[in-house]
């Protein structure tokens, strides 16, 4: 206060943090080229040292100007709401323009700048910001303002410009169709890819580039909070409130439930349409990790493109066959019994031989040994013939499993196929017969009104032309002859024979 009494200059200092100090004292912060006083203070002293410091910025502004002009274009952002930043403070923002590729920079309005100095900025700004959209948008300006193309090639390239890089195929197709080989090849040239369900540029799909597109479509549509997908997200769930024409513009593609990536989408369309053309198929799998979704969305996805599903009932895979061994040796304790008899019996085989040198009576002992061998289960299954049982018991083994292959009892599940089905041009219906009927008899009636005459009546002049009159003859039936009686002709008729 003694300085100001003194009228004495008072000391204006600004640290590296935007602290503005005078005379030692913190009054206030220096934010790019605005000034925020401290409002603690009030008073005429306080006003008087916020003269003073405002005195003494636009000194310091006028060397920030400088090295705003000087920096490289790492000291400069964008905002996703569209606010350019230097050294990360706000000193412009985006606005709606004439051009969807170039809208309107206006610099902030501040305290400490002049007129002058605020061309300084605009022009410095701009030049950052076309360097900006030129490296991440280059190859879209460069396809939208090419000579190279002439008529169906020029206006697929305006299409693409207006769609930010990204459009649905069947939104184009006009254009498409009208393409000749050359158009084709010199597209090619541009990094333009054609696929089954978009016609995009692959460069455009980083995350750069998307933020960018994000943010050019938000202004020209004038919508604000909206924001592309995360980064790497292949599909996105819709949204009422995310437009379809903004996902679209970001390189999204709406099918169903879901939104995928283009080129996502191109590589699931190719695949499916591959397997189509074998018939129907089921839904693959690995498109389920392709795309990041569920079955149900899925499904949701592949009606979307064309493809119908139906149900077939099909057997059921047959379960893998177990070893006999294996069943043998987890089988209960009466079960290795009968192996065991089994293979007694197999041992004996060879006894018969010796049967027939030495008599019945061995074959009686033999029988009589296996009716003593315990062997209840394969009885039952082999039947009375003792001689062979041992081989109708190995011959018996494996039926539970040739039954499994051959379908006795074969277990059945539902399985959905799939198939394409383009939607076809809706044909006009044929007129019915009743249609037809009624058209006839309409048109007899007005074949049967006769327009009012309007020539003058008298001596067969004057009659109406455009009603000529029309005569039917029918023809005369034959008079009878009436003869005289007193003639000599009748005299003459009487005397000829009556028929």
């Amino acid at each position: 206060m003694g300085r100001l009494k003194e009228h004495r200059e008072l000391t204006v200092m600004v640290d590296k943090s935007g602290n503005v100090l005078v005379e030692g004292h913190h009054v206030g912060r220096l934010e790019g080229f605005r000034y925020k006083p401290d409002r603690s203070e009030t008073g005429a002293a306080a006003k008087a040292v916020i003269g003073a410091a405002m005195k003494a910025l636009r000194g310091n502004v006028a060397m920030d100007l400088g090295e705003l002009e000087t920096d490289g274009a790492e000291a400069f952002g964008l905002a996703p709401d569209g606010t350019l930043t230097w050294r990360g403070e706000a000193v412009a923002r985006l606005t709606k323009g004439s051009d969807l590729l170039k809208p309107l920079l206006e610099p902030i309005d501040f305290d400490l700048l002049e007129a002058v100095d605020k061309e300084r900025i605009h022009r410095r700004l701009a030049s950052w910001f076309e360097d900006h959209v030129k490296e991440r948008l280059g190859l879209l300006i460069d396809l939208s303002t090419s000579d190279d193309f002439k008529g169906a090639a020029q206006g697929l390239a305006f299409q693409l410009g207006q769609a930010l890089g990204s459009i649905p195929r069947r939104h184009v197709r006009e254009q498409i169709d009208g393409l000749t080989q050359t158009d084709r090849k010199t597209l090619r040239e541009f990094g333009l890819r054609m696929g089954r369900e978009s016609i995009y540029l692959p460069a455009l799909l980083k995350p750069a580039s998307v933020h960018l597109r994000a943010l050019l479509w938000s202004l020209w549509n004038d919508k604000e909070g909206l924001a592309p997908p995360a980064d790497g997200r292949m599909s996105v769930k819709t949204d009422p409130a995310m437009p379809t024409a903004f996902l679209e513009a970001v390189g999204y593609h709406t099918l169903g439930p879901l939104a995928l990536r283009i080129d996502i989408l191109e590589r699931m369309a190719s695949r499916l349409w591959t397997l189509s053309r074998s018939g129907p198929f089921e839904m693959p799998v690995d498109l389920l990790n392709l795309v990041g979704c569920s079955v149900e969305d899925m499904k949701g996805v592949m009606k979307a493109l064309g493809y119908e599903s139906h149900t077939k009932t099909v057997p059921a895979e047959p379960k893998a066959a177990e070893d006999p061994g294996e069943e043998t040796a987890s089988a209960p304790n009466a079960e290795p019994e009968a192996g065991v008899a089994a293979t007694e019996a197999d041992e004996a085989a060879p006894e018969p031989e010796a049967d027939a040198e030495t008599g019945t009576e061995t074959g009686v002992a033999a029988t009589e040994a296996d009716e003593a061998a315990p062997k209840p289960e394969a009885d039952a299954e082999t039947g009375t013939e003792t001689g062979v049982a041992a081989t109708e018991a190995d011959e018996a083994a494996p039926k539970p499993e040739a039954d499994a292959e051959t379908g006795t009892e074969t277990e059945t599940k539902e399985i959905v196929l799939y198939r394409f089905a383009p939607r076809r041009a809706r044909k006009r219906p044929p007129p019915s017969r009743d249609r037809e009927r009624t058209k006839d008899k309409g048109a007899q009636d007005k074949r049967r009104e006769k327009p009012p005459a309007t020539g003058k009546k008298g001596k067969g002049k004057g009659k109406d032309e455009a009603d000529p009159r029309t005569h039917t003859s029918t023809p005369k039936k034959p008079s009878k002859q009436v003869y005289d009686p007193d003639s000599p002709f009748a005299k003459l008729k009487d005397l000829l024979p009556k028929a």
